[in-house]
């Protein structure tokens, strides 16, 4: 996992966080291109504010959240399920690339 504070540096007192995320796209990067050749799909999800969860409660002062910091998608914020629903897309045969020189 991933975090967009990996490409804007977080909010005020994340940067530890911000590039340890930082670190995990790199990690991800570097992996992709080590182990892709094989076949191997690599890939981090890297979400915004998710509303309603503990860590954005507790490190997210309120005046830097989303206008509507009340989870709903048609207010631009993600859920937890949103983000599980993306993960579990990527971690199922589905999200399978094609073969390289597949025309699909």
């Amino acid at each position: 996992m991933a975090s967009v504070a990996s490409h804007n540096g977080g909010g005020p007192g994340a940067v530890a966080y911000a590039a340890a995320k930082a670190g995990v796209v790199g990690f991800t990067k570097g992996l992709a291109r080590e182990v892709g050749p094989q076949g191997v799909t690599v890939t981090a999800v890297a979400p915004g504010f998710i509303g309603g969860t503990a860590f954005h409660d507790t490190f997210t002062p309120p005046r830097h959240r989303p206008a509507s910091s009340a989870p709903s998608r048609s207010a631009g914020v993600a859920r937890p399920e949103d983000v599980a629903a993306a993960v579990l897309y990527l971690a199922s045969p589905d999200a399978r690339s094609p073969p390289a020189g597949s025309s699909t």
